[in-house]
């Protein structure tokens, strides 16, 4: 073997070593990226619950004061009528 032969060769190790650092690299990147997409898929999530729960106790609220309205007004009508 000569000398740039030796040359060539450990070139292309360097070269498949830097490849693997940048692959390592890369999935570690990606892995990072993909856990912090799951933690605002959770923060969204329980985001997207708490307004649920809150637009419940809406209707909730709601239909009770139609109620009360309700009843307000029989009383109120029959009071008109007596």
């Amino acid at each position: 073997m000569n000398k740039s032969s030796v040359q060539a060769v450990d070139e292309a190790y360097r070269k498949q070593k830097e490849a693997e650092k940048q692959l390592q690299s890369l999935k570690y990147q990606a892995e990072q990226n993909r856990k912090k997409a799951e933690k605002e898929v959770q923060k969204l999530k329980k985001r997207i619950r708490l307004q649920s729960e809150k637009i419940n106790e809406i209707k909730f609220f709601c239909g009770i004061g139609y109620i009360v309205a309700l009843v307000l007004s029989a009383c109120l009508i029959k009071l008109c009528f007596l």
